[in-house]
């Protein structure tokens, strides 16, 4: 008899629907293009008052953040911080 194997799900990356920004402290700004350019997107690390830490990414319609994104990922922050360093 064949025994099925099973395999637990990855938890997917948290994802945060929206922060206001205003009451977020920026550490780390990057951006890449100019603006208005489709192609173009910003990544800003951020803390929360209560130390938490957020990304915002946002971008053009042609790049890999078309649409505007908060995570509080920590896999997601880290990347940030090593490409960031």
């Amino acid at each position: 008899m064949a025994t099925k194997k099973t395999t637990a799900a990855k938890p997917a990356e948290k994802k945060v629907e929206k922060f206001e920004l205003a009451n977020l402290t920026l550490v780390k700004k990057t951006t890449c293009g100019y603006f208005g350019d489709p192609a173009g997107y910003e990544e800003s690390l951020y803390v929360t008052k209560d130390g938490q830490e957020v990304l915002y990414t946002n971008g053009g319609k042609d790049s890999k953040y078309a649409k505007e994104s908060f995570t509080t990922s920590k896999s997601a922050i880290a990347a940030f911080k090593k490409a960031n360093a």
